[in-house]
């Protein structure tokens, strides 16, 4: 089955989502139609609308608008004929568009604002047309600096018409923001995308989110998403890209040597480790030195690890500073990625007991925390015969003093 779609006046025909190479093509054109048009109902799956990849299409940088745009052109009607959004649905993105950003927000502006996001969501599937057709010109609007107090209740413009789409739900909804995540470029709404994706439709759309992860990070190598925090991308490959992520995370150690190890050693199923292992042969470079501290995060449930972990102590290969890190790291602490999209469930970077980190190189930001899940009884058992047996190799008065503070900690871990 061939499906077909509109996205800023130009069909796509979505027969696979997973990977192809991509050309870059200018978003608002009028095309010819390429497939026959298809009108999706409310009946059945939507796996019932996309059949496996998608032809080429564009994922470039944003446009991200902060001044007023009450005189920017309205969106573009360029639409085959049977699916042009309606006037009254075009009118309130319009609208919502045209916010004025150069004064500061007002509870009044923004409840104005507000009913007229309302509005579009009642419309239903309706409104998807207009949503879809605003969202494939690539452009946004940041609320940050006119919305400090947070009014409107959304970061940005593009979010809140995402999280329109996911309140409209259904068949078409889930395949609007399909088709959103096929173009989408900005590391925090890819993961916002995947999210959505993955609770309306478990596991149907991992392949999409994981390649658009790869295709994010490949602009970035390429220098097309300057000073972006790429964490969020780090995450949708970790959460969804399993043993398949792999490469992508090893590739990525170069340039992000955080977020790429964090990646590795938050796979399922441990299958990250012997990546970790590999790293780990030089430690005294910096990816092998950020590899030992990951592997000293699982050294309870990898013998592959502590045995590194063991040879490099045994060798004197660990140099002193990092001694510090590894008891902590073995105490329980677990490194995550600054990121509420991709770890909605963990604990506030601001919580006093987090240790949160900044790497100008890379702009990755990450942070460690106790462990919140709780330790069995062999976790913990585990953990000190490795804390002890380390102790005994080194003669560092102060590695040995945060290696006992790591072992006091542990036993004071309440157990399940």
């Amino acid at each position: 089955m061939v499906v077909s779609l509109v996205v800023g006046g130009a069909w796509l025909i979505l027969r696979d989502l997973g990977n192809r190479g991509r050309k870059d093509i200018p978003l608002e054109v009028d095309t010819s139609v390429l497939a026959t048009k298809f009108t999706p109902t409310r009946n059945g799956p939507a796996s019932e609308f996309i059949d496996s990849v998608v032809t080429p299409v564009s994922r470039i940088p944003l446009d991200i608008r902060v001044d007023s745009v009450i005189a920017v052109p309205a969106v573009s009607t360029s639409v085959p004929s049977g699916i042009e959004p309606s006037a009254y649905t075009r009118q309130l993105v319009t609208g919502i568009y045209q916010i004025d950003l150069t004064k500061p927000m007002t509870p009044e502006v923004a409840s104005a604002w507000k009913q007229s996001v309302q509005l579009l969501t009642q419309q239903g599937s309706a409104a998807i047309p207009a949503i879809q057709e605003f969202l494939a010109r690539n452009i946004d609007l940041n609320f940050a600096a006119a919305d400090p107090d947070n009014f409107l209740g959304q970061p940005t413009l593009r979010q809140a018409l995402i999280e329109t789409l996911r309140q409209i739900g259904g068949p078409e909804g889930i395949f609007a923001l399909a088709s959103t995540l096929q173009i989408a470029s900005d590391p925090h709404e890819i993961a916002i995308l995947a999210r959505n994706l993955e609770a309306q439709a478990p596991e149907q759309y991992r392949d999409l989110a994981v390649n658009a992860a790869r295709e994010g990070l490949a602009m970035a190598a390429a220098g097309k998403l300057p000073n972006r925090d790429l964490g969020p991308l780090f995450g949708v490959l970790q959460q969804y890209g399993g043993a398949n992520a792999i490469p992508d995370l090893e590739k990525a150690i170069g340039q992000w040597r955080y977020y790429g190890a964090i990646g590795l050693v938050n796979l399922p199923e441990g299958v990250g480790i012997p990546s970790l292992v590999q790293m780990a042969y030089d430690v005294r470079s910096a990816a092998g030195r950020v590899a030992v501290e990951m592997l000293a995060q699982v050294a309870d449930q990898s013998e592959i690890a502590r045995d590194t972990l063991f040879a490099k102590a045994r060798a004197g290969q660990l140099p002193k500073d990092a001694w510090m890190q590894l008891a902590s790291v073995l105490g329980g602490e677990k490194f995550q990625i600054i990121d509420q999209v991709v770890n909605p469930d963990v604990i506030n970077p601001g919580d006093a007991r987090a240790k949160t980190y900044h790497i100008s190189d890379g702009n990755q930001n990450f942070y460690s925390y106790p462990d919140p899940t709780p330790f069995s009884s062999d976790q913990i058992n585990q953990r000190v015969v490795v804390i002890e047996q380390l102790m005994g190799l080194t003669r560092d008065p102060l590695a040995t003093d945060a290696l006992q503070k790591a072992r006091s900690a542990l036993l004071a871990r309440p157990k399940p």
